[in-house]
């Protein structure tokens, strides 16, 4: 059974992602002036733009699989996002033809 079928689970991620809301948004609203623009930086500001748009689409009554498929959405569609994907995958592609997996 997926995780996304098995209603445990479901809840504890469900759970997890609204308790956390509001102390991430605290901690990247004083981390921002710290941060950078680097792949750790980005994971970590994505992750909070996930868990603020799942909150917002649970509390407007969309239920965990929309809310979760929702703020998925709106972070794969972020262009610094889409732009570190396109990086992590050009570096696994070098990687690979360099290691002598080639075509």
């Amino acid at each position: 059974m997926g995780w996304m079928t098995d209603s445990k689970t479901l809840n504890a991620f469900d759970d997890l992602m609204m308790s956390m809301g509001k102390p991430l948004d605290n901690f990247l609203t004083e981390i921002h002036r710290h941060a950078e623009q680097t792949p750790p930086w980005m994971i970590l500001f994505a992750y909070g733009k996930f868990v603020m748009e799942y909150d917002n689409l649970r509390n407007l009554g969309h239920d965990i699989l929309a809310s979760y498929n929702g703020a998925l959405a709106l972070v794969v569609s972020d262009p610094g996002i889409q732009a570190l994907l396109a990086q992590f995958t050009q570096q696994a592609l070098d990687r690979g033809l360099m290691g002598g997996g080639g075509f």
